[in-house]
């Protein structure tokens, strides 16, 4: 078995990674591997897989010009266990690049991880260059207890076009909580989904899409929510198209 190289605080980058681990803040470790040279894309897994999931964009991507990290999430494949203490996959995501020295990456993730790189996205939007969710889903958060007046006062219209029963009301109203964000959006957001994704996957898809400024949005068909395993080309053909024409310099 190939032995994996380790990074921890303050570890200095390379130029060639082929696979490691990065020990996290809390004693933790993520398994990940590198390939490639350009601009950085980070792959992040769903959440019934692990990276390995994208065992064939770890050689399609490169091949088109990207440096591309892959990583296992807390919990999944190779990384550690997560114990009884509390832990976020944004503040994970974040130590990876950290040790890795990557202060710009484009995010690619499919379902869980679109989630995970959406929410990174809006903590820290300066080190995002491009943002593709995959067939993904939107997380919550918590509120700070400064944050719970504001809250609700910012939903109190969607709730009363709810009760009143004007939908398009409502969904004007949940549009406008959110506006502000497009000033933070990055370079560029492909929102991919899959043509035989169930419903209430394909509304968020809609959603995130319509939350992001500029957004650009493709259906792979013949594609199941795992996209890039069930119609790896066509998820290729269309991702690779879109990093190519947002790519920063390298």
């Amino acid at each position: 078995m190939r032995r994996m190289r380790s990074f921890g605080p303050g570890s200095i980058r390379t130029d060639a990674v082929p696979s490691g681990s990065v020990e996290l803040p809390d004693g933790g470790r993520l398994a990940f591997d590198v390939e490639g040279d350009g601009p950085d894309v980070v792959l992040l897994h769903p959440g019934l897989w692990d990276r390995r999931t994208w065992d064939r964009q770890m050689t399609t991507f490169p091949a088109a010009g990207f440096r591309v990290t892959r990583y296992d999430a807390r919990g999944y494949g190779d990384s550690t266990r997560p114990d009884a203490r509390p832990y976020s996959h944004v503040h994970d995501l974040a130590a990876l690049i950290d040790a890795l020295g990557i202060s710009l990456a484009a995010l690619v993730g499919c379902s869980m991880g679109g989630s995970i790189g959406i929410d990174f996205t809006l903590e820290h939007p300066e080190r995002v260059w491009a943002l593709v969710p995959v067939a993904a889903g939107l997380g919550g958060f918590e509120l700070l207890e400064q944050e719970e007046d504001w809250w609700a006062a910012a939903t109190a219209p969607v709730d009363e076009a709810l009760e009143a029963g004007d939908l398009e009301r409502a969904e004007d109203a949940r549009l406008a909580i959110w506006a502000p964000l497009g000033a933070h959006d990055p370079a560029g957001a492909l929102v991919v989904e899959a043509e035989h994704d169930p419903p209430f996957s394909r509304r968020e898809s809609h959603l995130i899409a319509t939350g992001i400024l500029d957004a650009q949005r493709v259906t792979i068909e013949g594609a199941d929510h795992v996209v890039n395993l069930r119609q790896p080309e066509r998820f290729d053909e269309a991702v690779l198209a879109f990093l190519a024409a947002v790519r920063p310099e390298h």
